[in-house]
């Protein structure tokens, strides 16, 4: 199992990391994180807003793979995870979509909204991404105990629809 020590450390947002203890029901479980500031840039507000169309279960927000998706690859030892989605899913708020124009690597219709890298064991990867958004000043452990809790509901996105299929 992975165990990663972090001692009160503030997060640094945008970040992806791999943590357990997350899971109350399976706390050696290995959760990948990826922890944003939706105050701080466009593309995390924007990963934000998709948690309105996620469905509610297990105090969690389910992103549907129709609406977004999460794509993961290792690059030169680090994590890169892109958060996606379809234009279209956030066209109804207050967002300036010209400035998303990368498109997804598994649906050149979907554009990636969000690029975080980090250095995680790829060995232990679950299926699932987790975002939380948290305002800054926030700790690691400040998020992993509301989220525990229950206080903290975390956007849980899908891998890539072609790495579901293959």
């Amino acid at each position: 199992m992975i165990y990663l020590r972090l001692l009160r450390m503030e997060a640094r947002v945008p970040e992806v990391l791999l943590r357990n203890g997350i899971n109350p029901e399976d706390p050696d479980a290995p959760v990948l994180l990826v922890i944003i500031d939706p105050e701080r840039s466009p593309g995390e507000r924007a990963v934000c807003l998709l948690g309105n169309h996620g469905y509610e279960r297990d105090n969690a927000l389910y992103l549907v793979p129709t609406d977004g998706w999460a794509e993961r690859a290792l690059d030169a030892g680090s994590l890169v995870v892109d958060l996606v989605a379809y234009p279209l899913v956030l066209g109804g708020y207050d967002l300036e979509l010209g400035l998303f124009t990368e498109p997804a690597a598994g649906d050149a219709d979907a554009v990636r909204l969000l690029r975080v890298t980090g250095r995680v064991d790829a060995t232990e990867l679950p299926e699932a991404t987790v975002v939380v958004a948290v305002s800054e000043g926030t700790t690691v452990d400040d998020v992993v105990e509301e989220l525990r809790s229950g206080e903290l509901w975390p956007v849980v996105l899908a891998p890539a629809p072609a790495a579901r299929e293959g």
